[in-house]
C-alpha cells in the first residue's frame, strides 16, 4: 500500500536579486557610507598629536560605524558574491582613484579604503553551519594593482609599517586576481551603478468626475451672487486701456477735417459707401448676414453732419 506523499512545510525564502547590488540603489548608499568611513578615520587621524596608531583608530571607527555586521547584509550565495564583488570593486577603486577633497589629504583616504579592503577579506566568515559564501580573490587591474604597490612610498614614515603589513599579508593569501588595464574596462559589470533607478514622482490626483447636486447647488449660489452684484452697480466691464491712442486718432481726425476740402470727404465717404453695399449684396446673396449691422450704421453715419468720422467718439 502506497503512503500519500507529506507536503512540505518548509516556506520559500525570498531571495534578492544579485542585479540590486550592482544597481544605483546599492551602489549609491554604499559609497557614501565609504566615504563618511574614510572622512572620519582622516579627521581622527589629523588631529595633533594622533590620539592613537592608525589601525587602532580605524578599527574603532569601523565598529562605531556598524561595518562589524557587514556579512550579515546578504547570506545567500548568489548573492553574496555580487554583493562582495561590489564591496571589494568600490574599496580597490578608492585605493587607486581617491576622491578628491578639499583640504584633505589624499593618502589618508587610500589607507583608509586599504584597511577597509583588508579588514573585509580577513573576516570573512570561514566556519559557519549552514556554510557561507567566501570570496577569495580580489579582482584589480594591473594599474590599480602598480598604485597599490606605490603606495608605501607616499605615506609618511610613521604609517609605512601598516601601509607595508596590510599589503603583504594580502599578497601572502594570494587575495588578488590582476586583470587587464582600468583603460580596457575589465570588469563586469563594466560601469558601477551598473543601472540607475529614479524616484517616481507622485501624481497629483485628478480631477472628480461628474458633480453631485451639492457642488451643482453651490456653483449656482456663487454664479447668482456674481449676477447679482452686477445688477447693483458693480464694477463696470474694464474699457480699452489705449485712451493715448485714442485721444491722438481724435486730434489727427480733427485735423484732417479742418484741412481737407470737404467735397474730397464727400467722394470718399460715397467711395466707402458704395463698396460697403457691394459687400453687403453678395453677402446677402450667400445667405449670410454678415456685416447688415454695420452698414445700418454706416448710412446713418453718413447722412449726419459729421459723415463717417463721426463712428469714432471719445467714449
Amino acid at each position: 500500500m502506497s503512503h500519500l506523499v507529506q507536503p512540505s512545510v518548509q516556506p520559500l525564502v525570498p531571495l534578492l536579486d544579485p542585479k540590486y547590488y550592482y544597481s544605483s540603489l546599492f551602489v549609491d548608499a554604499f559609497t557614501e557610507d565609504l566615504v563618511d568611513l574614510l572622512r572620519t578615520f582622516h579627521d581622527q587621524y589629523t588631529l595633533k598629536p594622533p590620539p592613537r596608531h592608525a589601525f587602532d583608530i580605524f578599527k574603532d571607527i569601523w565598529r562605531q560605524k556598524g561595518w562589524n555586521w557587514i556579512h550579515l547584509k546578504e547570506l545567500t550565495d548568489a548573492p553574496r558574491e555580487a554583493f562582495l564583488d561590489t564591496c571589494f570593486r568600490i574599496f580597490v577603486t578608492h585605493i587607486a582613484c581617491p576622491p578628491f577633497h578639499e583640504n584633505a589629504n589624499g593618502v589618508l583616504y587610500q589607507i583608509g579604503a586599504l584597511f577597509a579592503l583588508y579588514t573585509l577579506y580577513f573576516t570573512q566568515p570561514s566556519v559557519a553551519s549552514p556554510k557561507i559564501w567566501r570570496q577569495h580573490h580580489i579582482s584589480i587591474p594591473i594599474d590599480y594593482h602598480a598604485s597599490l604597490h606605490a603606495l608605501p612610498s607616499l605615506v609618511s614614515s610613521d604609517l609605512t609599517h601598516y601601509v607595508i603589513h596590510v599589503l603583504s599579508r594580502l599578497l601572502e593569501s594570494h587575495a588578488f586576481y590582476i586583470i587587464p588595464a582600468s583603460d580596457l574596462e575589465p570588469f563586469s559589470p563594466v560601469k558601477l551603478p551598473h543601472s540607475i533607478l529614479k524616484k517616481v514622482p507622485i501624481l497629483e490626483k485628478g480631477k472628480s468626475g461628474r458633480k453631485n447636486k451639492q457642488q451643482k447647488g453651490l456653483l449656482a449660489l456663487e454664479k447668482l451672487k456674481r449676477l447679482e452684484a452686477l445688477a447693483d452697480g458693480g464694477e463696470p466691464h474694464p474699457v480699452d486701456a489705449d485712451d493715448d491712442a485714442l485721444a491722438s486718432y481724435l486730434a489727427l481726425k480733427q485735423e484732417i477735417a479742418d484741412t481737407v476740402p470737404s467735397e474730397d470727404i464727400k467722394a470718399a465717404e460715397d467711395e466707402t459707401m458704395s463698396r460697403l453695399r457691394r459687400v453687403d449684396v453678395k453677402t446677402t446673396e450667400k445667405g449670410m448676414e454678415t456685416g447688415r449691422e454695420g452698414l445700418i450704421r454706416a448710412e446713418d453715419a453718413a447722412i449726419s453732419p459729421s459723415g463717417l468720422l463721426g463712428l469714432i467718439r471719445s467714449h
